[in-house]
């Protein structure tokens, strides 16, 4: 070999280098590889030629290390092998061409990464160019980023470097084909994603001049994102303006999936634009405004929304480390005629890794219309009459602070107007705290209609056994938009003001356990009231009193007034009183309720106290004597209590007071019929007597009901031949033909209102 370097060199003297290396094992030689390489076995050649004195330099390396084991890598990548293959000159120690720039990476007869390329230049003023392949499982792994996932997929890539002194411009086209995996819950399967970049790198940024991503997946263009700015690469301020464009409801799904899961976006294109800060403390802080088009959700198969919904967003946010300041984020529904449909959200929070997020969030409104908004979801499925066993609406109680685990929040909702029906909410306030274990609503204040209501509400499950506890302040509140709202069916069927006053306490993990434990008081009160619709209770109740007073009436006479308190303790409901007045009747009750494991099993067994106005009374033959002239009610015999259970009451009736009050009755029956009347009284008293369940008193009382009332019919109708015409009183039987042939019967299939 011979070799001529140096000052000393003949000017246009040659000189030559040949080194071969013929399996070289690194592990003799820790020194120079630990940092790098921990084993590997190298084979190759390297070749120099010198001319010029040494200032052209030609040299070619062809070499292959196999069996590598990098430090501090995972055992997967025992056995790595790297070829590298370099063809290039220098010239005077700076001036660099590389020809051939040749690099493999990967393992026995797989290849993880590959790049073919050229380098031309000065050091300090070089530029590159080529291509390459790459294995994005492989590489994700080599990076060891936690959270990040790459299950298939390969990257297609040509990159441009040009140096010019610090600076350096890149310039990248890359195609990423049947990519699978995501960071964190951020999924993709199956996609294909083409990258279009320029960007310039500095000491302390880099520039994206035009960076562009489009997403792809089947051929189809699911959405574009395009990026440029400046971002810091130490300590120096940064801004990056980020626009997404056409992106459709699969790229939603994966990007939405860790909040909307197991919601799936089902149509839906978005077009958004953000403005990304970074600031010198290595705050971020981001302004986000965009829109979700054509918007359809659904749970499997079963739709969310109703129709196609457009969306605004805003979001103004800072990031500080752990801290998260939300100046404003805002969504906006579909407006309609009463209202702008804004939410908003601010707060603070601190969300350490691995800990709980802790601090305060308000969601704010100015108008909502509640109804315009209800119009959007699908309408609810016909009633399945399979019967269902009762939800357990404990356990669906204590379950909901665990929709909030993880958090230690402040809560607070202000809702300046909202319209629900013929509801208006206004001055809406609710303050809270929530802990992953306790949700304690302690402040709920807001006007119905103009009227004050509060309330509090807290479940805590930080006890072995979830402890409830409820409190609702409302008065004298229209009760006409309440039953509007509620159950259109009965829309204008009721006047009158409503007060309800409740605290009530319990624990429990199971519906039983609930009724068990429940303990407090409640008080309603319905007055200046024209209630005409009566529930089947109510008329279980009214029906046996309105056949044996011959008065129907009773069904359709409005209720003026209604008081009811009770208290609960010790598994018994304590009615205290239970008062309702109408214009024709009083009636009253009062008594223990013992709470069953299911509420609608709950026995009842209540006395009912009733009275009948004077002038019916009186009309009736039933105004005992003694009774004052003043008295504007005459009370009847005790002969009615309400049996069976909360779910499936009954009346009971007593036979003997029954006969009484019909004796008493008989008494303005005409004389040619007295003697024929002991029987027949005595026939309706056992009639009458017993249990009646329902509301249709021709079910209720049967053919000999039917057959009674028409031989009393006949008997004070007085039907006897050739009998001397006389002014007869007014047949009191009479008035019960509606009873059992109504003139206005209901439409066969026709719903009662409830």
């Amino acid at each position: 070999m011979f070799l001529a370097m140096g000052g000393g060199a003949v000017t246009g003297a040659k000189s030559s280098l040949a080194l071969r290396l013929d399996r070289l094992n690194l592990v003799d030689w820790p020194s120079f590889t630990d940092q790098f390489v921990r084993s590997g076995i190298v084979t190759g050649t390297l070749n120099l030629d010198v001319a010029n004195g040494g200032k052209l330099l030609d040299f070619g390396l062809n070499s292959v290390v196999e069996e590598i084991t990098l430090t501090d890598a995972g055992p997967k990548f025992a056995g790595t092998r790297l070829k590298l293959d370099v063809i290039g000159k220098l010239g005077n120690l700076e001036m660099v061409s590389a020809d051939k720039l040749h690099f493999a990476l990967g393992r026995g007869e797989t290849t993880w990464a590959t790049f073919d390329g050229s380098v031309t230049g000065a050091l300090g003023q070089l530029s590159a160019k080529g291509r390459g392949a790459l294995n994005l499982p492989v590489a994700a792994s080599l990076a060891a980023v936690p959270g990040l996932d790459f299950e298939a997929g390969s990257m297609n890539y040509t990159v441009t470097l040009a140096q010019a002194g610090k600076q350096l411009s890149v310039d990248t086209t890359a195609a990423v084909t049947a990519f699978t995996g995501g960071y964190a819950d951020w999924k993709l399967a199956d996609w294909n994603i083409a990258l279009n970049s320029r960007a310039g790198i500095g000491d302390e940024l880099a520039t994206l001049e035009k960076t562009t991503l489009t997403l792809i997946r089947r051929d189809r263009p699911y959405g574009k994102v395009e990026l440029n700015g400046t971002l810091p690469l130490g300590q120096a301020a940064g801004r990056l303006n980020i626009t997404a464009t056409g992106v459709l409801a699969e790229t939603l799904n994966a990007l939405a999936k860790p909040w909307l899961d197991p919601v799936q976006v089902t149509r839906g294109r978005t077009e958004t634009s953000a403005t990304i800060d970074f600031g010198t403390d290595g705050s971020i802080a981001a302004d986000i405004n965009g829109s979700l088009g054509q918007l359809m959700l659904a749970e499997g198969s079963t739709p969310i929304l109703a129709q196609p919904v457009t969306l605004g967003m805003e979001v103004q946010t800072k990031l500080n480390g752990d801290s998260i300041e939300l100046a404003e984020a805002g969504i906006t529904l579909p407006k309609s005629a009463r209202a702008e449909n804004r939410l908003t959200v601010s707060g603070k929070l601190i969300a350490p890794a691995g800990g709980k997020t802790t601090g305060s969030l308000k969601l704010a409104s100015n108008e909502l219309d509640l109804t315009a908004l209800s119009k959007l979801l699908p309408a609810a499925p016909a009633v399945d009459s399979t019967p269902k066993a009762e939800s357990d609406f404990a356990g669906d109680l204590a379950s909901l602070p665990d929709r909030l685990s993880g958090f230690a929040l402040k809560l607070q909702v202000k809702l300046a107007k909202v319209f629900w029906e013929e509801l208006t909410i206004t001055k809406a306030n609710i303050l809270g705290n929530t802990s992953g274990e306790v949700i304690d609503l302690h402040k709920v204040e807001f006007e119905l209609n103009g009227l004050p209501v509060t309330g509090k509400m807290r479940i805590d499950k930080s006890t072995p056994k979830p402890l409830y506890g409820f409190e609702v302040n409302m008065n004298e509140l229209p009760a006409q938009p309440l039953v509007d709202t509620f159950d259109p069916d009965a829309k204008g069927g009721l006047a009158g003001k409503l007060t309800l006053i409740t605290r009530l306490n319990s624990s429990g993990t199971t519906e039983a356990e609930f009724w068990e434990n429940l303990a407090g008081s409640a008080e309603l009160k319905f007055t200046e009231g024209d209630l005409r619709l009566f529930s089947d209770a109510t008329k279980i109740l009214l029906a046996p009193v309105a056949v044996l007073l011959r008065l129907p009436q009773l069904l359709n006479s409005p209720i003026d007034s209604m008081h009811v308190t009770l208290k609960i303790a010790n598994r018994v409901v304590q009615v205290e009183k239970c008062e309702v007045e109408g214009t024709v009747f009083k009636a009253s009750t009062h008594g223990e309720v013992p709470l069953a494991k299911t509420f609608s099993d709950s026995r009842l067994d209540l006395p009912v106290e009733f009275s009948l106005k004077r002038g019916l009374a009186d009309k009736a033959g039933l105004i005992p004597g003694g009774t004052p002239l003043s008295a504007k009610f005459v009370k009847l015999p005790d002969f009615v209590t309400i049996r069976g259970s909360v779910g499936e009451p009954k009346t009971k009736t007593n036979k003997l007071a029954l006969l009484a009050i019909l004796g008493q009755s008989a008494v303005s029956l005409p004389d040619a019929v007295e003697n024929q009347t002991g029987n027949l009284l005595e026939n309706a008293a056992g009639i009458l007597s017993g249990e009646i369940i329902g509301t249709d008193l021709g079910d209720a009382l049967g053919n000999r009901g039917k057959g009674l009332f028409k031989d009393l019919g006949r008997i004070v109708g007085g039907e006897g031949a050739g009998e001397k015409k006389r002014e007869q009183p007014v047949n009191p039987l009479q008035i019960f033909e509606p009873l059992f042939s109504p003139e206005n019967k209901p439409e066969k299939g026709g719903k009662p209102k409830k």
